[in-house]
């Protein structure tokens, strides 16, 4: 074995040591390596909205993911779920390699009266869920022809809906 000297503070400033400190022979030294370690965050589901919480039941909502971090090589693929007869989710929604936030659409066809109920979002452990109304579809805009009416002169108008009219109305 070789001998090794150690040196003082005042040898060596970046070692910090009292004044008392002597030099020190040791006849045998281990070295000391770095190491890097790197640990593996699985993804998981941190945030889930829709940006509206009520919409006519003929539109359409998105609804807006976020993942803790990167989605790994393959992708990442979320359950989603909804309590609404008249409300269409994509069964799944799978974040791209590298993706942290993701969009999908939520469909909804006409309803005769409102309804209420839960969009629910699942990932690897956690599950999140926003309320959801879709009501029914409403006027939106009327124009009238000419306009302004003048007293005792006909008048045409145009109504239009929020969307298309179904069948019968």
């Amino acid at each position: 074995s070789e001998d090794v000297e150690m040196t003082t503070a005042r040898q060596h400033p970046r070692i910090a040591a009292s004044r008392e400190c002597r030099p020190v022979r040791m006849k045998s030294m281990t070295a000391v390596r770095s190491v890097t370690a790197t640990f593996n965050i699985p993804p998981e589901l941190t945030s889930f909205v829709l940006t509206k919480a009520e919409v006519a039941g003929c539109k359409s909502v998105t609804g807006k993911l976020a993942l803790n971090v990167p989605a790994p090589p393959g992708g990442f693929t979320v359950t989603v779920t909804d309590t609404l007869a008249n409300a269409t989710p994509p069964a799944t929604v799978t974040f791209a390699a590298g993706a942290i936030t993701k969009s999908f659409y939520i469909k909804s066809t006409a309803v005769g009266s409102k309804q209420s109920g839960q969009i629910t979002v699942k990932g690897t452990v956690a599950s999140i869920s926003q309320p959801l109304s879709l009501r029914q579809m409403g006027m939106l805009s009327v124009s009238l022809t000419p306009n302004p009416v003048v007293g005792g002169a006909p008048v045409s108008g145009i109504a239009k809906l929020e969307c298309a009219a179904g069948p019968g109305s």
